[in-house]
Order: structure tokens, then C-alpha cells, then sequence
């Protein structure tokens, strides 16, 4: 797969390393860019690295794009015929589903909560399914470690 891709849309939504999947990038292509989408210190030097590096990083963040852009997307995807794999579930498996996500999400699945059948006024789930959720620490995000982030990889040539 080295050098076999034009972009990559990287939603990882905790940090990572992304800069590890800059080596699928084909260095002939004229976009060659990995979009971080996810909120982590890597999404804040997607920002900085392309002002610092005058547009030529190849790691890049996006906002969410407008109304046009994102029809445009889902058409795209339409066309392409490309799903993300969901599954339904009801609340009372919401505890688990955060537990999964935050664990590492190997499935790559979009969890859709089902709360018209499944949420029943009067009932508290956090009683009901055994309290919160155990979630590992929070790794947080912040301009200093963004900037930390986009510093170290301006230093190591990967940008």
C-alpha cells in the first residue's frame, strides 16, 4: 500500500500516530494530503504546519465544511457506493459502546443510539446498567500540545 494514495481522511478521534500513514501517500499525486478530522494535539498542528510551511505540509485539519461540501461528500459517497458500517442499539448498551470506542474501536463502527424504541421516560439508565462508563484518562487537547505536536514534526521532516 506505500504510496498508493492520493488523501487520507484520518478520523481518529485520540492521539495517535498519524504521521506513520504519511509513507501511503503517493508522492506523485497533486493533493498527497492526510486530513485530520479527529480532536487531538495532531488536529491542532494540521492547522499550525500549513501556515508555518507556507501550504506544502501534507498534514492538514479540516472544520466541518458547509452545507454544499458536505452534499457534496455524500453524493460522492452515493456514487461510490461508500457506507461506514453502523449498528443500531438501543440505550441501555451505551455504557458498553463508550467503553468499546474508548478502548480502540478495532471494528471501525458507527455507533447509531436507537432512542425513540429504546429510551424510556422515568428509568435511569445509570442506575439501571451498572453507573458510568470506566474510560481511560483523557489525553486532552490544547494549543500548547498542538503546537508542541507541529513542532516536533516540522524537526523530524515528516510534515
Amino acid at each position: 500500500f506505500k504510496h498508493s494514495l492520493d488523501i487520507i481522511l484520518n478520523t481518529v478521534p485520540s492521539n495517535h500516530k498519524y504521521e506513520e500513514y504519511l509513507q501511503l501517500l503517493d508522492p506523485r499525486s497533486n493533493i498527497k494530503k492526510q486530513v485530520l478530522l479527529g480532536l487531538h494535539n495532531g488536529f491542532v498542528a494540521g492547522i499550525a504546519l500549513p501556515m508555518i510551511t507556507f501550504g506544502r505540509s501534507r498534514i492538514v485539519s479540516s472544520m466541518i465544511g458547509n452545507l454544499t461540501d458536505t452534499q457534496e461528500v455524500i453524493d460522492l459517497c452515493d456514487k461510490h457506493k461508500i457506507f461506514p458500517e453502523t449498528e443500531v442499539v438501543g440505550v441501555e448498551k451505551l455504557n458498553h459502546i463508550y467503553e468499546s470506542l474508548d478502548k480502540n474501536n478495532d471494528k471501525g463502527i458507527r455507533y447509531v443510539l436507537d432512542i425513540g424504541n429504546t429510551l424510556k421516560e422515568g428509568v435511569d439508565s445509570a442506575k439501571d446498567h451498572g453507573g458510568p462508563p470506566a474510560l481511560s484518562e483523557c489525553q486532552g487537547l490544547s494549543i500548547g500540545g498542538g503546537l508542541k505536536e507541529a513542532a516536533k514534526m516540522l524537526f523530524k521532516g515528516n510534515w
